[in-house]
């Protein structure tokens, strides 16, 4: 073959192949993006939370870069949990305030309504539960017109942790009830455990401390099924909270040392400072003095 046909095919090929690379381009970056946020939620799943973090975080600069809407939306949520779980209130309610900003004609009725609960659950705890009652009317409205029985629990559970927090704790037992049995008939575990964690935390505040403990321990067999270290952590601590309601003071020590042993694996500051907190009011109601300083040593090193 002739060498200049030769160059000529090479460079049409070169040409060509950079044009449909640049055409190829958005796609490749959003599988790319698709790829953070899956690997973040894995690492969530996980208690790897700071590392889920960067991940969303990338996610969100590329999806950012394209204008990709619902990328942005679900990576800002994303972000939103994981410092809702730190505690950081006002970083998550940023977060996902800008989530519920983006939200329009053209996004999944799945997505916003996601977004409508984180917001309820952090309005309520940062602002007030009568602002929480309107995001989650929103999100009624919006599931009326799309029904799913996934979200449907979602709402249910979110309405009724809004309710609690406003003392109406008949109604939360409730909304809880109706969301675990939706849960338990299309065979959702994560909210089947969550339902059963809340359901623990209402009977806690009732003083009924043997539907408590089943509540807690029922959760805690889920959470290990699903390996979810978050859950984990907060079960074996609400265990240990019907214990010190007791007075059975070693046996919640003992649960409040495995639920803060887990939280520091997970790098969770905030929840090694409430553990801690727990760990110190048991040993003094023992009168562990040596013990208690420890754990004081411990806290003052936090701040």
């Amino acid at each position: 073959m002739n060498k200049g046909i030769i160059v000529f095919f090479l460079i049409f090929g070169i040409v060509f192949s950079g044009t449909g690379c640049s055409f190829r381009k958005p796609y490749v970056q959003v599988d790319y993006a698709k790829d953070l946020t899956q690997s973040g939620l894995k690492a969530y799943q996980q208690g790897d939370f700071y590392r889920a973090l960067r991940l969303f975080d990338k996610a969100l600069t590329v999806y950012r870069r394209l204008d990709h809407g619902n990328g942005i939306i679900e990576n800002l949520n994303a972000m939103g949990r994981i410092y809702l779980d730190a505690g950081q209130l006002e970083t998550a309610h940023t977060f996902f305030q800008e989530a519920y900003r983006r939200l329009d004609q053209i996004t999944p009725p799945s997505l916003a309504l996601t977004t409508l609960n984180y917001l309820a659950q952090i309005t309520v705890l940062t602002m007030s539960p009568e602002q929480a009652f309107s995001y989650l009317d929103q999100a009624q409205t919006l599931l009326d017109a799309h029904p799913d029985a996934a979200q449907q629990a979602l709402l249910l559970n979110t309405r009724g942790f809004v309710l609690k927090y406003a003392g109406q704790i008949e109604a939360a037992t409730v909304c809880y009830q109706q969301a675990l049995e939706i849960n338990k008939k299309h065979h959702y575990p994560a909210g089947v455990a969550t339902n059963l964690s809340n359901l623990g935390l209402v009977a806690l505040e009732q003083n009924r401390y043997p539907a408590a403990t089943n509540y807690f321990q029922q959760a805690l067999e889920w959470d290990r099924k699903l390996e979810n270290s978050r859950g984990i952590g907060l079960d074996l601590r609400y265990l240990g909270d019907v214990e010190s309601a007791q007075q059975q003071w070693q046996a919640a020590a003992s649960y409040y040392e495995r639920s803060l042993n887990l939280h520091i694996a997970l790098g969770l500051t905030h929840q090694v400072e409430t553990d801690l907190r727990r760990l110190y009011a048991v040993y003094q109601q023992q009168g562990d003095n040596v013990r208690a300083e420890q754990i004081k040593t411990q806290l003052d090193q936090l701040k």
